[in-house]
């Protein structure tokens, strides 16, 4: 596509993005949190707490009965 062709299908259609190609959308609105439905947000500086609160009030799995990757063992 040529530089102008480009220009015009953007000067056209950009007003809104639902009417553009998602590859000629602009980097923030593929990055945009609001487009994720977040329901629960974990903070890094809590991250063990937040995850057990996670996985036993949210999703009923007693954190534990979960063993650490390293009792695991890997199959090679």
């Amino acid at each position: 596509m040529a530089w102008q062709d480009f220009a015009r299908y953007v000067a056209e259609n950009g007003h809104d993005l639902r009417n553009l190609d998602g590859h000629f959308w602009p980097v923030t609105a593929d990055c945009d949190p609001c487009r994720i439905p977040f329901d629960i947000i974990i903070k890094t500086e809590t991250f063990g707490d937040n995850s057990n609160w996670l996985l036993k009030e949210k999703l009923g799995v007693d954190p534990k009965n979960l063993r650490n990757r390293s009792d695991v063992e890997h199959c090679s």
